[in-house]
């Protein structure tokens, strides 16, 4: 629970407007009770699916609107030492993907990508270098918008530049997807399902993209990672040419020393999700 309240500090303006609309809510509730009758009890209806829909849309491990994978059972792995998976969002670019894959190949692990297509268009050449290097390549949508309240030709298009943009760089169609920003819909769950897509979102997210520093992502990370645990980081900032993650590179051979150390084996998606029925 304390990790779900937590969370709210990585999205400070849809938190606002939550708690707006909560107030807003508290005070409207006060005063049609105040009167009665039917209008109160549909206010009240009203103002809970609209929490529910808020709360479980933007929540990374909510999974009342569809199922996701929010981390690896140990028994999908029948592996004796827990495991983890590193996955980074938003690459890629030159100078901070080329940096995690050196790290990432220096300690001879491999992790999982999610690219969105506008960057891959910009930096091709990272791609092939993922598929060379044995990572998982899934697919984060073209431009980074929310899929809440889209079309389904919007959901496909997104969808499908992507993967063109991929296997034009030299990757495999991916069978992998993660929502921008992780807000996500039924909808939307059920056409990604159908275009033949696992969806994966995280359940350990240091918030490296809020400018924290290096040591504060390590310690989180370390502290927090259970047998299982999918760890979201970024190697790029939504479609911005020139992002600075420079404290995600600089924390990356912490983390994996200090996962390594604590008896973890850091593995891709792909090697335990490949095969198996869409979740």
């Amino acid at each position: 629970m304390l990790k779900a309240f937590r969370m709210l500090r990585y999205y400070p303006g849809y938190t606002l407007v939550g708690a707006i609309i909560l107030v807003l809510t508290i005070y409207g509730n006060y005063i049609l009770i105040s009167r009665s009758g039917w209008w109160a009890i549909a206010s009240i209806v009203i103002s809970v699916l609209v929490w529910v829909f808020f709360l479980t849309s933007i929540h990374p491990q909510a999974r009342l609107q569809g199922r996701l994978i929010t981390n690896i059972p140990p028994s999908w792995t029948q592996n004796s030492k827990p495991s983890a998976y590193l996955t980074f969002d938003d690459g890629p670019n030159l100078i901070y993907t080329s940096q995690v894959l050196r790290i990432l190949s220096d300690f001879g692990v491999r992790a999982t990508f999610f690219p969105i297509g506008i960057n891959i268009e910009r930096a091709p050449e990272m791609i092939a270098e993922m598929e060379r290097e044995r990572h998982t390549i899934g697919n984060h949508s073209y431009d980074h918008q929310t899929f809440i309240f889209r079309s389904r030709n919007f959901i496909e298009m997104e969808i499908r530049r992507t993967e063109e943009a991929i296997i034009k760089a030299g990757g495999k169609k991916p069978t992998l997807f993660r929502f921008p920003h992780g807000f996500k819909s039924f909808r939307a769950i059920q056409i990604i399902k159908e275009m033949g897509y696992k969806i994966i979102s995280w359940n350990i997210m240091p918030g490296d993209w809020l400018g924290l520093m290096s040591d504060e992502i390590v310690d989180y990370i370390i502290k927090d990672t259970k047998d299982g645990d999918i760890i979201l980081l970024h190697d790029g900032h939504d479609t911005r040419p020139d992002p600075d993650r420079t404290q995600t590179v600089k924390a990356l051979p912490h983390i994996i020393e200090g996962l390594l150390d604590r008896g973890f084996s850091l593995k891709c998606l792909g090697e335990v999700l490949n095969g198996r029925e869409n979740e």
